[in-house]
Formats: C-alpha cells, sequence, structure tokens
C-alpha cells in the first residue's frame, strides 16, 4: 500500500470525527363527471285554476373539466354540464292533457378553485365563478303535432356558479371527487317560460399531468485540491533509550499500532516526512547527528513494514524547536533535569498531501 493512500482518508476520517390532495403546482389537469341534477323553482306562469303541471325535476347529468394549479391551495377551473332534458306537462281540470314539452340545459363554466388539505391526499374545496347557460323548451300540442305559437324557444345567459366538494388523491397522477355545483336562474320566461335554479351533485375522476417529477439535484462539483497535512507526535523515550538511536522492543509496537491504523485508509496522493529531535542536553552537534540518527530509524522501520521509500524522508532538528520553553531552566540534578525535558525528545511524523473534497 502507498504512503500517499494514507494522507486523504487520515484528513477524512478526522472530518467525520469533527464534524396535497391537490395537484402539484403549475401542472394542468383534466376530467369527467356524472350524477344527478335537480331543478329548483321551476313552476310555470300563467297556468289556469285547476290546470296541474308536471316538470321532471330530477335528471341524470354528465361533464367535464380541466384546470390548472398555481399554488397548493389556488387553483383555475374550467368546465362543461349536460344537465339533462326534463319532461314539461300540463293538464287541464278534467284530466286531459293541454301541452307536452322538453327543457333542456347545458353549460360552460370558469371558476376559481380553492382547496384546503384535511388530511394527506384528502382535499376539502370550493369553486366560485361564473355559469354561462343555454336553455331552450320544445312544447307540442296535445294531439303531438308541433304547435306554432309555442315553438321552440332557446335563450342564453351568465348566472354565478357556487360548488363545493372533497377531492381524494388515489395516486399522485389519479383523484376522484365528490362535487355540489349550484346555478340559480337558469332560462328567461319571455324565451323559455321558465327560469329554475339548478343544482347538480356528480363524481368525478381526474387526471393530473406531471406529477412527482422533481428536478434533478445539480451534480456536485469537485472542488479545487487543497494541500493538508496531519502530524503523529511519538515520545523519544518510548522509541529509544536516552542518547540511542536504536529501536527499542516498545518502540516497534508503537511504530506497528500506528501503521496498522494507519493502513485501512485509502486516499490518493501523498508524502511523510518523519523529523526527530532531541533535547538540549549535549553539544548542538551530538544533537542534530542523534535526531537525524534517530528519523532514518523510523524511516527504516516504515519501508520495511510497508511504506515506499520513494514517499518517505527523514529530517533531523537537533535540539531545535523545544517544546517545554524555560520551564526546566532551574531544575537538577542531571536525572531530574532529563526527565523534565523528556517531552522535548520526540519524533514527528508528517503526512500531507493534496485532498480533493465534493462540494456539497
Amino acid at each position: 500500500m502507498k504512503l500517499s493512500h494514507l494522507t486523504v482518508g487520515i484528513l477524512l476520517a478526522g472530518v467525520s470525527a469533527a464534524s396535497f390532495a391537490a395537484p402539484d403546482v403549475n401542472t394542468p389537469y383534466v376530467g369527467a363527471k356524472a350524477g344527478w341534477s335537480h331543478y329548483f323553482d321551476s313552476d310555470l306562469e300563467n297556468l289556469q285554476q285547476g290546470d296541474r303541471y308536471d316538470f321532471s325535476r330530477n335528471r341524470f347529468a354528465a361533464g367535464g373539466f380541466a384546470g390548472y394549479q398555481f399554488t397548493p391551495n389556488i387553483g383555475l377551473e374550467v368546465g362543461y354540464d349536460w344537465l339533462g332534458r326534463s319532461k314539461v306537462s300540463v293538464n287541464g281540470a278534467s284530466g286531459n292533457t293541454l301541452v307536452d314539452g322538453k327543457y333542456t340545459a347545458q353549460g360552460l363554466y370558469a371558476t376559481g378553485k380553492f382547496s384546503y388539505e384535511v388530511v394527506n391526499d384528502l382535499d376539502l374545496y370550493t369553486r366560485l365563478g361564473v355559469y354561462g347557460w343555454r336553455a331552450s323548451a320544445k312544447v307540442y300540442e296535445a294531439n303531438g303535432f308541433y304547435k306554432d305559437s309555442l315553438g321552440r324557444n332557446t335563450s342564453n345567459g351568465v348566472s354565478p356558479v357556487f360548488a363545493g366538494g372533497v377531492e381524494y388523491a388515489i395516486t399522485p397522477s389519479i383523484a376522484t371527487r365528490l362535487d355540489y355545483q349550484y346555478v340559480p336562474n337558469m332560462g328567461k320566461r319571455s324565451d323559455t317560460y321558465l327560469k329554475p335554479d339548478n343544482g347538480l351533485l356528480s363524481v368525478g375522476l381526474s387526471y393530473r399531468f406531471g406529477q412527482g417529477q422533481v428536478a434533478p439535484a445539480p451534480v456536485a462539483a469537485p472542488a479545487a485540491p487543497k494541500l493538508e497535512t496531519k502530524t503523529f507526535n511519538l515520545r523519544s523515550d518510548v522509541l529509544f533509550a536516552f542518547g540511542k538511536a536504536e529501536l527499542k522492543a516498545e518502540g516497534r509496537t508503537a511504530l506497528d499500532q500506528l501503521f496498522n491504523e494507519l493502513k485501512r485508509i485509502d486516499p490518493d496522493e501523498g508524502k511523510a516526512v518523519v523529523i526527530g529531535f532531541t533535547d538540549r542536553i549535549g553539544s548542538a552537534q551530538a544533537n542534530q547527528a542523534l535526531s537525524e540518527r534517530r528519523a532514518q530509524t523510523v524511516v527504516n522501520y516504515l519501508t520495511q513494514i510497508g511504506v515506499p521509500a520513494n514517499l518517505i524522508e527523514a529530517r533531523g532538528m537537533g535540539a531545535n524547536n523545544p517544546v517545554t520553553g524555560t520551564q526546566c531552566d532551574n531544575v537538577s540534578p542531571r536525572a531530574a533535569l532529563i526527565e523534565c525535558l523528556a517531552p522535548d525528545r520526540r519524533v514527528e511524523i508528517q503526512v500531507s498531501g493534496l485532498a480533493t473534497v465534493t462540494a456539497e
């Protein structure tokens, strides 16, 4: 295993230790519905005393709708309703049929749709807007022939529309609804003889386009390589006897443990420098030489157990850069001074390399 493979892994290890039933917004939908159409206030004017008037107020109805969801709670919906064909008849006091006819109504609407989520996938909503209706009446004489004096008349107009319902998302793309809609004054008595209100209770099924399409997350770009350094400190008193450069048994054990910890890491590039330090006891020349020999001894041992020789080097710093500072200046005798200066006698292993970290 290359020593370069240790670098980024060490760094990364250090970092980890420190370190509505409504459609989706901006989507359209389409649907169909069917249900029960009921007419209110559908009495015929100018009946004679004793005449009996019948009007089929309850009819089958169907329609279609389409919409667009602007926000989670607000949408626009348009649609078409066929409100059914009702039978109209007037019977005289003696029971004879005076008039037979048919009344038909249909319409187009445009409404704002306002939703409120009750629970996941279930909404209450209301629709408010305008309803453009077309009503027609075709009236016959009792003998079944077309009667010119009454004829077939059609009227068109616009009324407000009020609706409310509950909508359930079966899947993200498919939803069902129960809807009640009310439209007043659908007709003109001067044209169609009737001016009823209409209530429509329907069940609908819709398909929503583009549901659950999440924009792909941007691909993380690698950051520029950064030079990182990790330093390991080993006390010379663990590695060597005082004044010596030969590894002690416990020194080899310490280096084995360090290497076993590092070799589990697998980064890309790097280099190691082993730096030896001594205390101030003795001449500067002797201390420099001892620090170099100790550093080289550590390098030799690490290359023996698997570190490539071309990626590791030894340096000696002698008594430079003491960590004890002046705290041992007045310490004596010699044995006490040697013990006080122990932190200065050390070997540092600096592992450095380019760490490329993916930006998040």
